[in-house]
């Protein structure tokens, strides 16, 4: 597997107001319906480069907590170029946490149904990538890992990529993917 050079991502503002402390908590959420036993940990990421970018990962963030769980963390944002395709639109990237008694399955439908709630019109198939409003990707789960046509989890292409890796470890950077932590993940793609 080839690991390209991706740009350093910038950090920008939060997303919510300005003034609010990059820790404190951003949106309130429902937690999710099922057993409290029966919880796990799901990262996610966030991408925009149509639109206002900031406001449409907030609107992502906050909707898909109120549908499948308790928002326990998110990221700042991040300005990046957009890889795997030529546009004038730079992306904002964000990453989050949750707790989710959902499927990975089901969350995918309701992230899905999310972006298309948000103007996401084209789905990115077969590396042929297009302007999006919002884009969710699914990164890990605590106690479930797919392999189907629709959905792999892990990410299978997360640790290539320092858009989605620079977020994701400023909420988990001692999360061990492969024996590796995010953090270490994200810090060997900054210097490439």
């Amino acid at each position: 597997m080839t690991i390209s050079s991706v740009p350093s991502a910038t950090p920008c503002s939060s997303l919510t107001d300005t003034t609010v402390q990059k820790n404190a908590p951003r949106h309130k959420t429902q937690p999710p319906k099922g057993n409290e036993n029966d919880k796990a940990l799901l990262y996610v990421a966030f991408g925009s480069n149509e639109g206002n970018r900031e406001q449409l990962i907030a609107q992502a963030a906050q909707r898909l907590g109120e549908r499948i769980g308790r928002l326990i963390k998110l990221s700042a944002l991040y300005e990046t170029e957009p890889e795997g395709f030529v546009s004038e639109n730079l992306f904002m990237n964000a990453a989050a946490a949750y707790e989710t008694s959902l499927k990975a399955s089901k969350i995918l439908g309701i992230s899905q149904e999310i972006e298309r709630e948000l103007g996401r019109r084209q789905k990115s198939r077969d590396g042929i990538y297009h302007d999006r409003s919002i884009d969710i990707d699914l990164l890990w789960k605590s106690d479930e890992t797919v392999d189907s046509p629709l959905l792999t989890l892990p990410h299978p292409r997360m640790k290539e990529r320092l858009f989605v890796m620079e977020p994701f470890a400023e909420i988990a950077p001692l999360l061990s993917l492969d024996g590796e932590s995010i953090e270490s993940l994200a810090q060997r793609l900054k210097e490439r």
